[in-house]
Order: C-alpha cells, then structure tokens, then sequence
C-alpha cells in the first residue's frame, strides 16, 4: 500500500476552510482537522469518509459525509479527512489506533497502531 500525505489544519482559519474550495483528496491524501469534534460539508460537491479521533488515538466513529451535512462524535478531539471509500483502505475503522508523528513541516505522516 502507498504511503498516505496527512496535511494538518490545525489554526482557526485553516479548521475553517478544510476542504472547502480545494481540489479533493485523492486516494493517498487526508486533512489531520486539530482540534476538532464536529464537521460538515456545507458547500463540498463530493462526499468524505471523516475518522473521528480521541486524544489517545483511538478511532471512535467513521462516517461517510455526503455533501452539505453534519457530523459529530463526543470524545473526539481530532478528525481525518479521507477521500470517500479510502479510510477503509488506509486502515483506519472504528476500533483502530492511530499513531500520529509530529513534523514541523506542514506536510506529515501517520501509522496504522494494533487494534485495542
């Protein structure tokens, strides 16, 4: 499988914007939305695969979010943006663990953990 680029939004206006008017994700692509519980597509023409995340890494929900709708899960401080149909495909369902490692670039990378 082919290494997966996780880009970070992370300060107000980034955790704003998201994927609004950009070029979707292809299938090795995901936004790291930080912090974060909730998330719509309001505005998007396609739909998301959206990985909610607690602090330890834990996956605690996957939904596929069709255009101009809402999504929340408590517990979730962090969520993962995939093209539609590609978390499954990168590992990550409800259950799994994820390790995310740090970088000060804005480009970084994550590991698929054991399953808890």
């Amino acid at each position: 499988m082919k290494a997966l680029t996780l880009y970070k939004a992370e300060t107000f206006f980034e955790r704003l914007q998201g994927l609004l008017l950009r070029k979707p994700l292809d299938e090795h692509e995901a936004l790291l939305i930080k912090p974060c519980s909730d998330v719509h597509s309001i505005g998007m023409k396609y739909s998301i695969d959206v990985a909610f995340i607690d602090n330890a890494g834990l996956v605690l929900k996957v939904v596929c979010l069709k255009p101009n709708r809402f999504a929340r899960c408590h517990g979730s401080k962090s969520v993962i943006e995939f093209k539609a149909g590609c978390a499954v495909k990168h590992g990550v369902e409800t259950g799994a663990h994820i390790q995310i490692a740090e970088f000060s670039s804005p480009l970084t990378g994550f590991s698929i953990g054991e399953r808890v």
